[in-house]
């Protein structure tokens, strides 16, 4: 009776008219869904339209305000902290300065290692979920386990190159901010009663530089306020209907040719833009990469289908690299990866990399990219076309905990 059951039901179901799945829209989702849920790099789809012609003020978008005309509010303000003072002698601290400008930074576990083995800073919690460079130290992210959608507390604590840990009582929610290399501030958004705020913190002092309003919508990601990417004075905020430009300095907000519902993967003011599409036969992902100059919108580098690969920009905006999507297990720790190629934006030169035994790639502040071994670290400078190694006296063992390099967004 079970199997005259089965068959019946078999039948009837071929006399639906069910038209076939579409391929490439589930492909997003499941892009969307695994960018949210697990740690790895984050880099929005373009949208189809673009925002043509010069740079005008957004309709809704307010003025902001600077603590020049001292109307930043106080609640922007976060608490500021000496967790552990500094523990390098002074000519340590000129070393391990050096060594992070040169080689970045890395952890493993709740160890923050500045760019070696020989000046390293204990956390306190035992992950570090993200790496921030800027130029008071190293923003790191950290807390009880990996996870960065916000289930779990977040901590904060700035490094510096003397070895000291500053806490920052930093509650942005689940948001995803930015740095700047060369400042020493932390941008991000957050709700606000009209629409939304950009707040740029000062790091050293857990005061506010700015803070300014911004209208419009925010739908497309799942983060509680828009992602944003700090470029010197300014802010890109991926709205709903435009990615703007914001002036944190004067205030001033200005749309950009860029596409709009996309993450504002922006550095040096060049746009990393990724377009994800079914191939000719709707068998597989393909990825399309390009570089924009983020105020004119022009080209500078197109790279189309290149596989099914994501890619990342360079802190000076002067490489692309384009590799596989990284195998991440339950710890967040990413495997081995092979097959990372580097693309200069202004020639198109292509640098194939060696691979990473784990962790994948970082960069370094000046724009090196580099992969950590146990027993050595490997810097490739793709202005010479080559690449170093160096032992690590004492290395990192993964069995310490999870290794993340600095340089790159990882968020959920």
């Amino acid at each position: 009776m079970t199997e005259r059951l089965a068959d019946l039901m078999r039948a009837e179901a071929d006399l639906l008219d069910v038209p076939p799945p579409p391929l490439e829209e589930i492909l997003g989702a499941g892009r969307a869904q695994r960018r949210r849920r697990r740690v790895l790099p984050v880099l929005g789809t373009a949208a189809a339209a673009l925002l043509v012609g010069a740079l005008v003020v957004v309709p809704g978008l307010r003025s902001g305000s600077s603590p020049d005309d001292g109307s930043v509010p106080d609640d922007a303000a976060v608490a500021v902290h000496e967790r552990s003072g500094a523990s390098f002698t002074s000519a340590q601290a000129a070393a391990a300065a050096l060594a992070y400008s040169r080689g970045g930074a890395f952890a493993v576990g709740s160890t923050v290692y500045l760019g070696d083995t020989d000046h390293r800073v204990e956390i306190g919690d035992p992950a570090v979920r993200g790496l921030y460079y800027t130029s008071a130290g190293v923003l790191v992210r950290h807390g009880k386990d990996y996870a960065m959608d916000g289930s779990s507390r977040d901590g904060y604590s700035l490094v510096g190159t003397d070895g000291s840990v500053t806490g920052l009582d930093l509650h942005m929610g689940d948001v995803s901010p930015s740095t700047d290399p060369g400042q020493p501030y932390l941008a991000y958004a957050r709700p606000a009663s009209g629409d939304w705020e950009v707040v740029v913190l000062d790091l050293r002092s857990g005061e506010p530089a700015a803070t300014v309003p911004v209208g419009g919508a925010f739908t497309w990601g799942g983060w509680d306020a828009p992602p944003v990417a700090l470029v010197g004075d300014h802010v890109y905020v991926g709205l709903d209907d435009a990615t703007v430009r914001v002036d944190w300095r004067s205030g001033e907000a200005t749309t950009t040719p860029l596409p709009s519902s996309t993450y504002p993967a922006i550095e040096a003011d060049r746009y990393l833009q990724i377009d994800y599409h079914s191939s000719a036969d709707g068998s597989r992902m393909q990825s399309s990469v390009q570089v924009r100059d983020a105020l004119s919108g022009e080209t500078l580098l197109d790279l189309p289908d290149v596989g099914d690969r994501w890619a990342s920009l360079s802190p000076d905006g002067e490489h692309v690299l384009v590799l596989p999507f990284m195998p991440v297990d339950g710890e967040g720790q990413i495997g081995r990866l092979g097959g990372a190629v580097l693309h200069s934006v202004d020639t198109g030169e292509e640098m194939p990399l060696p691979p990473s035994p784990v962790g994948g790639y970082g960069w370094t502040p000046d724009g090196l990219v580099f992969s950590v071994a146990g027993d050595s670290v490997t810097l490739c400078d793709p202005e010479r076309s080559s690449c170093s190694t160096t032992p690590l006296p004492s290395g990192p063992s993964t069995e310490d905990g999870t290794l993340r390099l600095g340089g790159m967004v990882n968020e959920s």
